[in-house]
């Protein structure tokens, strides 16, 4: 007999995430450290060096690309005057 009922051995969501998505899902779904961190990242348009790698790893997890996160990363530096390039 083989089993016929839904396949829960693949991730189904992964990369689903979309840029537009973060700041709501980090008010009702991210970890209270990642929370925090997002938050920090809002404020203040910068994180230390084991903020930005904790978070970066965070945003990989949950399904963000590699474009999309150097698109945050850009998007969130500038806004911090920081050079575009």
């Amino acid at each position: 007999h083989s089993y016929t009922g839904q396949d829960y051995s693949t991730q189904g969501n992964v990369g689903k995430i979309s840029l537009d998505q973060i700041d709501s899902l980090s008010t009702k779904s991210f970890p209270p450290c990642m929370r925090q961190l997002h938050k920090a990242l809002r404020d203040n348009h910068h994180l230390r060096h084991g903020g930005r790698m904790q978070y970066g790893l965070f945003l990989k997890g949950i399904g963000l690309t590699l474009e999309q996160a150097l698109q945050f990363w850009k998007q969130e530096f500038i806004r911090g005057n920081m050079d575009a390039d």
